[in-house]
């Protein structure tokens, strides 16, 4: 298991309750699997997954809570323990009120030695806890490394009310969505943060800018929408997901770089199943 120091190694934290929130992102992560490792993958994602906790995959967003629920209620011994399937966090981020972070890493399973990479979106709870908010199980290129996220200074990432905050996230996902339908997807190339990433089910995930580019190129054209948004209370983090048509789902993580505007951080997109 990687170790938390090494993850944290590399991040500037602008604040304590900015680096309390990555710490316990990666350890929510960690302990989400351990979890799993003893009482199984249904229980697992169960117990991890926020009420209104999102997996995002080729059937598009599914209430995977509830579809968990259901499953453990109709057959409470829910017999998959203990779960092969293995993961670690590998990159995370959190926002500066620490309410909202995500995290980049690798899984594999005993049936599966090579694996694949997931990504996933935490929230803190009103209780104190994190749980995950959306799940996707993203690529099967394996992932044992990743790049760290470029140095953020202060006054690179801005607060602000999160009413605002949200209003400016959905009008530049929908600036984004309507030059997507009008233009070609090289539109993305404006939205996306120095360090962004970009990724899907068919390869590793593209953190520079040679590899951000043919992801780029592999977007379909034509009309998306939007879903859902979700701010953190400082105002600097959000997500959101959608579709686009018929021809599958996306989660965009956006930052308020500042000057700079909103760019997206992550953007993980799950072709639709044929």
């Amino acid at each position: 298991m990687i170790r938390t120091a090494a993850l944290l190694a590399g991040f500037f934290l602008a604040s304590s309750a900015h680096a309390d929130a990555v710490h316990d992102v990666i350890k929510a992560e960690q302990d989400f699997d351990a979890y799993t490792a003893v009482h199984g993958f249904t229980h697992g994602f169960h117990y991890w997954s926020a009420d209104d906790g999102v997996s995002i995959g080729p059937k598009g967003p599914r209430p995977i809570h509830k579809i968990l629920s259901d499953a453990i209620a109709k057959d409470p011994s829910e017999s998959d323990a203990p779960s092969k399937l293995r993961w670690w966090p590998l990159r995370a981020a959190a926002s500066a009120s620490g309410d909202l972070g995500w995290d980049l890493g690798g899984w594999k399973t005993g049936d599966d030695p090579d694996g694949g990479w997931y990504f996933t979106v935490w929230a803190k709870q009103a209780d104190g806890s994190w749980r995950w908010m959306v799940d996707t199980g993203a690529g099967k290129a394996p992932l044992t490394q990743v790049p760290p996220a470029s140095a953020v200074t202060t006054d690179a990432v801005t607060t602000g009310k999160s009413q605002t905050a949200q209003a400016d996230i959905e009008a530049a996902d929908t600036a984004l969505d309507t030059a997507l339908l009008s233009a070609s997807p090289a539109a993305y190339a404006k939205a996306l943060a120095a360090d962004a990433i970009m990724g899907g089910s068919d390869g590793a995930p593209a953190t520079a800018a040679d590899t951000r580019s043919a992801a780029i190129a592999k977007r379909p054209a034509g009309a998306w929408a939007r879903d859902f948004v979700k701010v953190s209370a400082a105002g600097d983090l959000g997500y959101t997901y959608g579709h686009a048509g018929d021809r599958g789902t996306y989660l965009r993580v956006w930052r308020n770089d500042g000057k700079a505007g909103w760019r997206i951080v992550a953007d993980i997109f799950q072709p639709a199943s044929k």
